[in-house]
Parts: structure tokens; C-alpha cells; sequence
């Protein structure tokens, strides 16, 4: 009897923590329409001039399920948007359910624009700031643990400003946000 009993705690614990740890499906993202053209993976490589690159291994079942092209009124520069799932995408206006989003920076000058962020501290913690043709992201994250709260809250956040406002005060913005 006593192993039956701790046979039945070990299979409870076990599917706790099973259910514990699933995920949604699928998550939501953004993406405007009226900025980017569905097309083909043929048809974004022959507007780029080459190949675009895919995932040579994706999750059983997954594909790449649609393709969007955004021309950034630079000839040398395209941004090319995949949408991979195991199930047909679900729009709503901008926004999309997918299981994985692929972006990649294009720059027929020289193939994929390798972005390369630079690290900052804000405060006690670290951030990143990425380099964009038109303007940057400072992206870094918050911890703080809200008044009642059994855990500690991580908020991800990213600040985008012009190129005409010095890093250096992008980080003073970003060390100025409080909660």
C-alpha cells in the first residue's frame, strides 16, 4: 500500500510539472501590411538578386508558410520576413499567430547585414544597443519584484530613437525609467 501511494505522488508531481511547463502553441506578432509585399521564396530571391537563405532544419512538420518582402527605399537594402508553422498563419489586421518568425536584413552590397549590437550598462543591469539604417535600438531588461508578489517580474524593453540622438543619452532615457 505505502508503494502505491508514493507511486500515485511521484505520477501526480510528474504531471504537475508537465502541465506546468507547457507553452502556448503559437505566439502573436505584428507585422504592417502596408509596408511589406507577400510573395514567394523565388520571387524575394529574384527582386534581392540571390538566394534567400532558410532554415536547412526546421521542426517536424513545419514549413515556411509565408513570405514578406519590405523594400526600404534602398536598392541595396531589402528586409525579408518568414513566417514558419506546422498550420496555415492566422491574421488579424497586423497581427499574426505563428510558431516562428525568421527576419533577416538584407544588403545586396554584401549579403545578410550582419548587425552587431554594442553592449551598455543601464544601471545594474546590461543592455544592447543594435544599429538599424535609420535609427537604433536600445534593448535591455527590468527586473523588479512587485509588492505582494511571490516572484520577481522580467519586463523586456526597447528604445528606439534617431540616429541624431547620441547613445549616451539613450542610455540616460533607459536608466531613467522607473516602475
Amino acid at each position: 500500500m505505502k508503494k502505491l501511494f508514493v507511486l500515485c505522488v511521484a505520477l501526480t508531481a510528474l504531471l504537475v510539472v508537465a502541465g506546468c511547463q507547457q507553452q502556448p502553441a503559437t505566439f502573436t506578432s505584428t507585422l504592417e501590411l502596408t509596408d511589406y509585399q507577400k510573395t514567394t521564396l523565388d520571387e524575394a530571391s529574384s527582386i534581392i538578386g540571390e538566394t534567400v537563405p532558410v532554415p536547412t532544419y526546421l521542426p517536424k512538420v513545419y514549413e515556411v508558410q509565408e513570405v514578406y518582402i519590405k523594400d526600404t527605399k534602398d536598392s541595396a537594402q531589402w528586409i525579408v520576413v518568414l513566417l514558419i508553422s506546422d498550420e496555415e498563419i492566422e491574421w488579424e489586421n497586423n497581427e499574426f499567430q505563428c510558431k516562428m518568425r525568421m527576419t533577416i536584413q538584407w544588403d545586396s552590397a554584401g549579403g545578410i547585414k550582419s548587425v552587431r549590437p554594442e553592449p551598455v550598462t543601464i544601471g545594474e543591469s546590461k543592455g544592447q544597443i543594435f544599429r538599424r539604417a535609420d535609427h537604433n535600438d536600445l534593448m535591455w531588461n527590468i527586473f523588479r519584484k512587485p509588492s505582494g508578489a511571490l516572484r520577481q517580474v522580467v519586463h523586456e524593453v526597447r528604445l528606439s530613437a534617431s540616429k541624431s540622438i547620441p547613445k549616451r543619452e539613450l542610455v540616460k532615457v533607459a536608466e531613467s525609467v522607473q516602475w
